[in-house]
């Protein structure tokens, strides 16, 4: 039986080497029938099950996870709060996530996607908590504009822009920091304050496309044709693929009468 165990364990290993989902799940099965599948196998098959959006499978194979080995009890119900997310299940996933947090207090992801959730939900203030905490937890660039991103999204620009300018503090030679900034400011109509910005990121890297890219999109929707292009030139110059986010981007729907603005996602 052991040797079996260890035959069909390699065999599970190789599969999911090749992404042979087929094959994955048939000794997968077995396993489970012998009452010999790890914990770590059922967390990484509940994430292969979710994957291929088999949610109960995924749900089973947690929870599995989950009596075999209760040492990663806060990553598991993590992750089970994710399906249930993908699922419609919000309260079911809203309590799950409160749940991983309080049993793992520093899972940042936990905080993040639990502040997503609830800002879909509606819970302005309590999304603001959770995304609070999750600079917090980890005060690094890329997770302030993430953080003001979801807060922006939410209809809270004042404290997105709030945010990144506490992770200027931190990080002033941070260009990506203030190209969001930019973007932030011409959300709320102040696009004098976001050209500003653009302008002061591209000063510390004008080799970035994205960069240009936001610039561009600022300026169209301040009115500043001429500035735009210009921007939209580059950006597309510097990264093809802009040239294809251009055209299907409201942002720059005012652009959409211009011939130059064809010429340059044509290029």
């Amino acid at each position: 039986m052991e040797k079996l165990k260890d035959i069909l364990y390699v065999k599970w290993q190789q599969a999911a080497e090749l992404n042979d989902f087929v094959k994955g799940d048939e000794y997968y099965q077995t396993l489970r029938q012998m009452n010999h599948a790890p914990a770590g196998i059922s967390f990484t098959m509940g994430l292969w099950y979710r994957q291929q959006q088999q949610y109960e499978q995924a749900l089973a194979a947690f929870s599995h996870s989950l009596l075999v080995d209760l040492s990663q009890n806060g990553e598991i119900l993590y992750e089970m709060a994710n399906t249930y997310s993908e699922m419609g299940q919000d309260q079911q996933a809203s309590i799950l996530y409160a749940r991983a947090i309080d049993i793992q207090p520093d899972l940042l992801d936990a905080y993040f996607e639990y502040g997503r959730l609830l800002g879909r939900m509606g819970q302005i203030i309590l999304a603001r908590q959770q995304f609070c905490q999750v600079v917090a937890l980890a005060p690094q660039a890329e997770n302030y504009i993430a953080v003001a991103v979801e807060l922006s999204a939410i209809g809270l620009g004042e404290e997105a822009i709030e945010i990144l300018h506490r992770a200027l503090a931190v990080a002033p030679r941070n260009y990506f920091l203030y190209s969001n900034l930019g973007v932030e400011y011409v959300q709320i109509g102040e696009f004098t304050d976001g050209l500003f910005c653009h302008e002061k990121a591209l000063s510390l890297n004008s080799f970035n496309g994205d960069l240009w890219y936001n610039m561009a999109c600022g300026c169209a929707l301040a009115g500043w044709i001429d500035k735009s292009l210009s921007a939209l030139d580059k950006a597309v110059h510097l990264d093809n693929n802009n040239k294809y986010f251009a055209a299907n981007d409201s942002e720059l729907e005012i652009l959409h009468q211009m011939p130059q603005f064809w010429q340059i996602i044509r290029c």
